[in-house]
């Protein structure tokens, strides 16, 4: 049976205001050709999965609550708009509902929060499945069991959704071949590379940041993005504010060290932001403002070996975008070992694993000696990833997902 489905989607918002940046003349443009053009830079799925779903004969749209798409479909649909949040999701509400579609992905639950998929449902009078896709930290699974169907890229997070009474199945991240026709040819000019996040203040990605500094130590990495210190514990952060009240009342820094939770916290506190501002000003040649879009994909094809490690609470579970972005076009990736990395690719053969900063540094010495080894990794990597993991598998995959709710309904 074929449906017609919607796929609400998102981008990042300095992703937007660069496209827009790059469109002075944009209101001359339609609104085909201005969602053309963000489905051009290549960021996230951008359409991909759209593209499928109309291959397998499922009429498909992607909408983007962007305000430079809004105005333009409100424009051509004789709405006015003002900029105002709420009249924007008024129009994506009315953008949906003109598709009238049976199946509505939600790709952005930060967007789509309960009281909008309870406005949808409304709208649609309940005629349409409302799934979604979330693979995040989340405080409470349980908020979304209004959804006929949760979709994650962790495996871990399939089973807290279950747990907490929300229908969910796992569904692995993919990469887009269309991808390979606007970075072919190009050198592998860079030995050692990351693009992503490096490190943040909630916690995400605190062990990155740790392996990261380690690698730039001792390898020739390359890194593109924003560095922050790592997230603290509450008890860390309440103990760095009691000593920096003690601090300013007189208390000396010798008086201090008699209380080991202060010094132990003034010296994770030095350590970490010494680690920081050591690493911006000692490798400052190889660090680069962060990327996205095309320009990631770029410098993932023009290096050597590329680095991964995933989000913290990932825990023992791998699956993240990176695995098949490097592999996809053609780099030799290396990444943090996971029980279940097997699953997606065989490790050392065609993905190269490591469990310490040290393992890490040591494999990318080997593999940078070893060019035509570091090759064939690459190229087997590649091969599985076209074969296996691309938005076509994973559209078939959920095709048989829908198909199998709607025989249910």
């Amino acid at each position: 049976m074929n449906y017609r489905f919607v796929n609400l989607s998102s981008v990042y918002s300095f992703v937007a205001s660069k496209i827009e940046s790059d469109l002075p003349r944009n209101r001359e443009l339609s609104y085909a050709e201005l969602l053309s053009r963000f489905i051009d830079v290549h960021f996230g799925e951008a359409g991909a999965y759209d593209r499928e779903m109309n291959a397998l004969g499922n009429p498909s749209v992607l909408i983007l609550p962007e305000p430079l798409l809004l105005k333009a479909w409100a424009r051509e649909n004789g709405i006015s708009y003002e900029n105002d949040p709420r009249q924007a999701l008024s129009i994506v509400l009315r953008q949906i509902a003109a598709y009238q579609p049976d199946v509505v992905l939600l790709s952005n639950l930060y967007y789509c929060d309960y009281a909008f998929r309870q406005e949808l449902r409304q709208l649609l009078k309940g005629n349409a499945l409302v799934i979604a896709w979330r693979s995040a930290p989340t405080d409470d699974f349980s908020a979304f069991a209004d959804l006929d169907l949760m979709l994650t890229g962790s495996p871990l997070f399939a089973e807290h959704f279950r747990s907490a009474g929300v229908e969910a199945e796992y569904l692995p991240l993919a990469f887009d071949p269309s991808i390979l026709d606007d970075v072919a040819n190009l050198p592998q000019d860079l030995e050692f590379t990351f693009a992503g996040t490096i490190g943040d203040k909630i916690g995400y990605h605190s062990e990155r940041f740790r392996t990261i500094s380690a690698l730039m130590k001792y390898t020739p990495l390359q890194i593109w993005g924003d560095i922050s210190i790592p997230h603290i514990s509450r008890r860390m952060q309440t103990a760095i504010d009691f000593s920096a009240v003690l601090e300013r009342i007189g208390v000396s820094s010798q008086m201090r060290r008699h209380l080991p939770v202060l010094h132990h916290a003034e010296k994770w506190r030095q350590d970490v932001e010494e680690s920081a501002a050591t690493l911006k000003k000692n490798y400052s040649s190889r660090i680069h403002p962060a990327i996205f879009g095309l320009e990631y994909f770029r410098v993932l094809c023009r290096s050597q070996i590329s680095f991964n490690n995933h989000i913290n609470v990932a825990g023992a579970h791998g699956g993240n975008m990176r695995l098949f972005e490097a592999t996809g076009v053609g780099s030799c990736l290396l990444t943090d070992w996971k029980e279940n990395l097997s699953d997606f690719f065989i490790p050392d053969v065609e993905v190269v694993t490591y469990r310490s900063s040290q393992e890490a540094t040591e494999k990318v010495k080997f593999l940078l000696e070893h060019p035509e080894q570091r090759r064939a990794i690459a190229l087997a990597g590649q091969r599985r990833t076209l074969s296996e993991h691309t938005y076509k598998q994973r559209a078939q995959q959920l095709d048989a997902l829908i198909q199998s709710l709607i025989k249910h309904v």
